[in-house]
């Protein structure tokens, strides 16, 4: 089946073999400003009555760190805008 096997990490290996990500991110920005981005703080597009965007490419920029924690987080937040947003009609 395979065997696991710890190997001591060293900056030479990361070096070597540390790669980026590969994630969309930044083609429908965040902005307050519809001039500087897609959709607003709330992920609403701008001008788009009743349409959001919940991903990475929402981020104005790309950290080291793979983006999935942030997307939960941002996720959770964009469902209670939206159940608040149907609770006041």
């Amino acid at each position: 089946m395979g065997r696991f096997e710890l190997e001591e990490i060293t900056m030479a290996k990361m070096r070597e073999r540390g790669m980026g990500h590969f994630h969309h991110i930044g083609t429908t920005r965040m902005s307050a400003d519809p001039k500087d981005g897609v959709v607003d703080p709330n992920l609403k597009v701008h001008d788009v009555g009743n349409l959001y965007i919940a991903g990475s490419s929402v981020f104005p920029t790309a950290g080291q760190s793979g983006p999935t924690m942030m997307l939960i987080g941002m996720a959770y937040r964009l469902a209670g805008h939206v159940s608040d947003k149907l609770a006041r009609g």
